[in-house]
């Protein structure tokens, strides 16, 4: 596995959680593509549009979904500001979000707040082994008040790696009438994401260039068909009222496909690449591929335990560790805050993060299928030594 990957063999890259590697056969095939729009990118233009929905329905078919339930974007953040800017709400609503999210997106939830003088309540989600779904849930639904309009959650925790009971959560949030929005920016690739049974959340969105180890610039929305006619692009362009040649290779003839389509001159092969992508995915097999990751991960915490003082963030219910592993700190190495990892890097070629969760620093690590057992236990003697 290892061998379709680029690799440097003087460095350690353990830090997939925020861009993986793209498979050699994948990067190659956005290079055939590129060359081939070159040839006439006249043609190459108005061809890429049918090409680009052969890949949304792949997409659809890997996500367990309609291609019309889906559109594409550049990442997650993209993806979140539609979701959460474009969707209707009332006057006075208040969102509510938790203190784990990713700055990016709290950010999006304040420019809404503000732009709409809406309110904003956060929920304290404890960082704890111990940490059980029903006390998940328990708070929110305790935070949960009749202004309650959208609640905004990540399915994956960027900072403790933590799974979120999505599934759960949306029963709550669709029986109350509330807006559920999921940031998916670590769940595709890494644990199985299936639209039919989150069929009662409203509004998802998922990267490929973290665990399904797509090319740079690559994501999705999936939209809940309830919410297709409501929600308002936050770009105008062609597609926008009426979906017109050429541009009508694209979406099967739905409206919400149109409105939502990428507008202007895009680059259109790193998106064209996912085909490729899948066909990796579906060649080596999910399952397989997933079960993979978690042998490493399990295998570097434990490494880490082992041969180290510091201590992972993991909880002990398995059913709600994903890829990332957290690491709290000694005071020494927390000073450092941001600029642990870029030592680690320039000292000892060795790519991890640091992480900041409830304004402590902490050391994420994130191996993927092209990291082995040896590297792995070379980057832990780096650690215990520090």
């Amino acid at each position: 596995m290892r061998n379709l990957f680029l690799n440097n063999p003087r460095e350690i890259y353990l830090n997939s959680g925020t861009e993986s590697k793209t498979p050699i056969p994948v990067l190659k095939s956005i290079e055939n593509y590129k060359h081939q729009y070159e040839l006439n990118p006249t043609t190459g233009f108005v061809t890429s549009y049918q090409l680009m929905w052969d890949v949304q329905k792949q997409i659809a078919g890997f996500f367990n979904c309609n291609p019309d339930e889906l559109f594409l974007r550049n990442n997650v953040t993209e993806v979140m500001n539609q979701f959460i800017i474009g969707s209707p709400l009332p006057p006075e609503s208040e969102i509510l979000v938790t203190n784990l999210e990713y700055q990016a997106i709290l950010n999006c939830v304040r420019f809404r707040a503000e732009q709409d003088q809406f309110t904003i309540k956060v929920v304290d989600i404890p960082v704890k082994k111990d940490l059980e779904k029903n006390e998940i849930l328990d708070l929110l639904k305790n935070a949960i008040s009749a202004k309650t309009k959208m609640l905004v959650i990540s399915h994956i925790f960027t900072g403790s790696g933590v799974v979120v009971p999505i599934q759960e959560i949306s029963e709550i949030t669709s029986a109350q009438g509330i807006i559920l929005v999921v940031d998916g920016a670590h769940s595709p690739g890494a644990i199985k994401v299936d639209f039919n049974v989150l069929r009662n959340v409203d509004f998802f969105a998922g990267n490929f260039h973290k665990w399904m180890m797509g090319p740079k610039g690559t994501a999705f929305g999936w939209a809940n068909q309830k919410h297709h006619a409501s929600l308002t692009p936050l770009m105008a362009g062609w597609t926008t009222f009426d979906t017109i040649s050429p541009f009508d290779t694209f979406g099967g003839g739905s409206r919400f496909a149109g409105k939502m389509m990428l507008q202007g001159t895009q680059n259109f092969c790193q998106f064209l690449g996912l085909k490729d992508l899948f066909n990796f995915w579906n060649e080596h097999g999910e399952e397989l591929l997933r079960r993979k990751i978690v042998k490493l991960t399990t295998f570097t915490e434990q490494l880490m335990n082992q041969q180290t003082q510091l201590r992972s963030l993991y909880p002990k219910d398995k059913d709600m560790r994903g890829p990332l592993i957290t690491f709290a700190l000694p005071e020494r190495l927390e000073q450092e805050g941001y600029f642990l990892m870029h030592r680690l890097y320039k000292e000892h070629n060795l790519q991890v993060a640091s992480t900041k969760i409830k304004g402590i620093w902490h050391l994420r690590i994130s191996p993927h299928l092209y990291n082995n057992e040896e590297e792995i236990t070379q980057a832990v003697t780096l650690l215990a030594n520090l």
